[in-house]
């Protein structure tokens, strides 16, 4: 079997990922709404754009029109990268207070990257001969995973430690497990997605991913809105 079955693909994108985009849609919203401040917007962008990539999957496979679904395609997987700029912004704000314009460049590299791999013909196949189904290239599997560990999950793993040290007080250091469990479980979600499209053969993988990333996604974004609910800042 080259390719999953659409039907599959169907049942993931308009149960698991629409759920996913309730429940994300719902936390960003109670976010701003308990207290509005820098740090609250910024993860509430998170939260934000990380439903927008699942809405646009779900227009994807219900279009299947070439090459717009492609595009459509392409850009959610970007939006998806994208998303991630602001746990970083988030954790920075809460160690500086600021966001410098050196950090505002880092991460805008990490995004115009990011975007110009996803563009590269071959990198990202989603049309007919896939069965619309999206198919990720070795190449690109390879690059944008290497990219993402060492643009995000590196510099969000150190910056953690850092707030971590300067945080005191006991009910904060518990609301920093939360928040940074929950990102971990959103980078290996993540990084699992990749393999998932890049390794189209590994119906084992695929199969234990289509059933478990019904319980990670929800519950990294669950973590992260119980990690800064309590005014971590």
């Amino acid at each position: 079997m080259i390719f999953q079955e659409f039907e599959i693909r169907v049942f993931l994108v308009f149960s698991v990922q629409l759920f996913i985009v309730g429940l994300y849609s719902t936390l960003a919203a109670l976010i701003v709404r308990r207290n509005r401040n820098r740090s609250t917007y910024l993860i509430g962008v998170f939260f934000s754009l990380s439903v927008f990539p699942f809405i646009l999957n779900a227009v994807s496979t219900v279009v299947r029109l070439d090459p717009i679904s492609y595009y459509v395609y392409v850009f959610s997987v970007y939006i998806l990268l994208f998303s991630q700029s602001f746990l970083i912004l988030f954790t920075v704000n809460l160690l500086k207070k600021e966001i410098s314009r050196p950090v505002l460049g880092y991460l805008t590299s990490y995004n115009v990257l990011s975007l110009v791999l996803a563009l590269i013909p071959g990198s990202l196949q989603y049309s007919e001969g896939t069965n619309w189904t999206p198919v990720w290239s070795l190449e690109f599997y390879i690059l944008i995973s290497v990219l993402f560990a060492g643009a995000i999950i590196i510099p969000q793993t150190v910056l953690s430690f850092k707030l971590y040290k300067k945080l005191k007080e006991t009910f904060l250091k518990k609301n920093f497990y939360k928040l940074f469990i929950g990102s971990f479980i959103n980078f290996v979600s993540m990084l699992s997605v990749a393999y998932y499209n890049a390794f189209p053969d590994n119906e084992v993988f695929r199969t234990v991913w289509g059933v478990i990333t019904f319980f990670m996604i929800p519950s990294a974004g669950i973590l992260i809105y119980l990690g800064m609910r309590n005014n971590l800042d």
